[in-house]
């Protein structure tokens, strides 16, 4: 019985599937409100006949299937289309801009992400996006944010690094920049004058170097080449006088010691090189203050320089002086600050560094450099009658001393107060005439002597009373002692052509001395005052020997005011 039921149960079955097979069976599309593009909305199913789904399209959304599926239909079923919302996303690049525009604005399906577009913006970099637009569920603005760059700029100021890409860098806005290292030579980087580790616009950033501290070696090699000995001459380039100087910058500008230029025609130095070169100009000078500004023609080279210091040095600190004292050049000695600001009673307007630091004659004019070998002061002076008791003008003084804007030889004509000196103006004797050779004032004249022939000179006399002045340095001492004893004063009231006559000894003395030089000279000084200086035009001298003698002979007439300055 039970087997008798199944048959018919799959009887029943078949029957029905031909009857499905003969009618198809119906499927119903439900589109609501969506557009029929194309296709039927109600179909029927045959094996010979596949479904084929209708196209539809919906404003806002995007089509993603059907709820059912209706490929092989075994019954009648209705079947609805799945959307998904469509949202626009804007991207806002705030004044950047996009490699690609068209993906500016996009359209995407709820729940799918964006793509973001690839942006620049000149002077910033690109910092973030201000919304997610991984998971899109409505329309949105997403704005660009960006960061501004800045520029940071190291100036070494005279350093070196290595790391020279390091020197100008781009930093995002609040980012640090790094610091490069720098080196310099004779100097220590004490820091960066400027904060890096937060960067909030364009800066320049200045290393801060602070001098090395020398050993007295290392001073006199930074000091010396810059150093100078200065030799100043009269006419016809004689030698006058040595003194010490040094530069402060590369083309030549010198400082000195006034005195050292005083009463010169010309002055030339001498670097320690052995380079010489001729002062073209006195730039400025103070008298009082005794420092003279000179420009040295170096002839279009560099030379080296002394630098200046700031600051004034404390007592105690470590000095070094370096100059040509007594001729000695390159002379290098060291001391301590024993006083600052001092001033001498006879310069009331002169700041004085005081220092053990021994300081000769030559050594005027030179540098006093502290232990980092900066200038502080002028070498100037010192005490004989005391011990280590030196002078140095404190360097800051030289500043603002008046501009002369002076040749050399202008500055003497200037100030200068001896106009002419021995072997300046030279001549030669002429003849064996006793009525007299007539000189220019301050002539050195060159003769010979002996008990057969005398000389005789005469100088044009000033109009007031005056002193003139007799220098004389002959061939032996014996020489020098016959004419000391022998010479005579001498005077002549109109032409000297007449004659001259012999002045009373009264008026005039004479000795043999030692000059600077180690020479033998007769030195004699005629005093010439009334009745003679008002009723003779010249005066002059007779020179004598009792032996062969030849001499140079120095003479001069000069007033009582010049004579003080003259001895």
């Amino acid at each position: 019985m039970k087997k008798f039921w199944k048959m018919l149960s799959t009887a029943v079955l078949l029957c029905g599937l031909l009857m499905l097979s003969a009618c198809g069976v119906e499927i119903m599309f439900d589109i609501g409100d969506a557009t029929l593009i194309s296709g039927e909305v109600s179909q029927k199913y045959k094996e010979d006949t596949p479904i084929v789904a209708p196209v539809l399209e919906k404003e806002g959304y995007v089509f993603v299937g059907w709820d059912k599926d209706f490929s092989a239909p075994t019954e009648e079923m209705t079947v609805s289309p799945i959307w998904k919302k469509i949202h626009t996303v804007t991207f806002v690049l705030d004044g950047g801009q996009a490699a690609d525009e068209a993906l500016l604005t996009q359209k995407i399906v709820d729940g799918e992400g964006a793509t973001a577009p690839e942006i620049s913006r000149e002077g910033y970099v690109f910092d973030a996006w201000d919304t997610d637009f991984s998971a899109i569920t409505g329309d949105m603005t997403v704005t660009a944010t960006w960061k501004k760059l800045h520029t940071v700029t190291f100036d070494l100021l005279g350093g070196t690094s290595e790391d020279t890409e390091l020197l100008v860098q781009t930093i995002v806005d609040g980012e640090s920049a790094t610091l490069p290292t720098a080196t310099k030579d004779r100097f220590n980087l004490v820091k960066w004058d400027a904060d890096v580790s937060s960067v909030t616009g364009d800066m320049t950033v200045k290393a801060v170097w602070e001098r090395k501290v020398f050993t007295s070696k290392e001073i006199f090699d930074l000091i010396n080449p810059g150093t100078v000995e200065i030799k100043t001459y009269r006419m016809n380039d004689q030698y006058y006088s040595l003194g010490s100087g040094f530069f402060i910058d590369e083309d030549g500008l010198l400082l000195t010691n006034y005195h050292v230029i005083e009463e010169s025609r010309s002055y030339k130095v001498t670097l320690s090189d052995g380079t010489v070169y001729e002062v073209s100009e006195v730039v400025a000078y103070d008298i009082d203050k005794d420092i003279a500004l000179l420009q040295v023609d170096t002839q279009g080279n560099n030379v080296p320089y002394l630098e200046i210091a700031h600051e004034l040095p404390a007592v105690g600190d470590f000095v070094y002086a370096l100059g040509s004292s007594l001729g000695l050049t390159g002379t290098f000695s060291n001391g301590i600050v024993s006083y600052v600001n001092r001033t001498v009673k006879d310069i009331p307007n002169v700041n004085f560094i005081q220092t053990t630091t021994p300081i000769s004659s030559g050594n005027s004019g030179g540098p006093l450099v502290n232990d980092k070998g900066y200038v502080i002061g002028i070498n100037s002076a010192s005490y004989t009658e005391g011990q280590n008791l030196n002078l140095a003008i404190e360097i800051s003084q030289y500043r603002g001393i008046e501009e002369a804007s002076l040749t050399p030889e202008e500055l003497f004509q200037k100030e200068g107060k001896i106009r002419w000196y021995f072997g300046e103006l030279i001549v030669q004797e002429t003849g064996e005439s006793k009525t007299g050779q007539l000189l220019e004032n301050g002539s050195t004249v060159h003769g010979t002597i002996n008990d057969s022939k005398s000389d005789y000179y005469m100088v044009e006399a000033l109009e007031e009373e005056s002193y003139m002045i007799l220098m004389i340095k002959a061939d032996s001492e014996e020489g020098l002692e016959d004419i000391a004893k022998g010479y005579t004063a001498r005077y002549a009231k109109y032409d000297i052509s007449r004659g001259s006559v012999v002045l009373p000894s009264i008026y005039y003395t004479g000795s043999i001395v030692e000059g600077e030089d180690g020479e033998m000279y007769f030195l004699a000084v005629i005093m010439l005052d009334e009745p003679y200086v008002s009723s003779c035009k010249y005066f002059g001298v007779g020179l004598r020997a009792q032996q062969k003698v030849e001499y140079e002979m120095y003479i001069y007439i000069l007033t009582e005011d010049m004579l003080e300055s003259f001895m």
